[in-house]
């Protein structure tokens, strides 16, 4: 098990993939959700 600040920054990354993958589909800016959820890491 990874633990600690890796997991939390490894566990951002594959819920923004599917995120930009699903809005992505849909043909909407992915980006700025991916903006919003990185925010809070740096």
């Amino acid at each position: 098990m990874i633990g600690g600040r890796m997991g939390v920054i490894l566990t951002n990354i594959a819920a923004m993939t599917v995120v930009n993958i699903s809005l992505f589909i849909k043909g909407e800016p992915s980006w700025i959700l991916s903006t919003q959820l990185t925010m809070p890491l740096s």
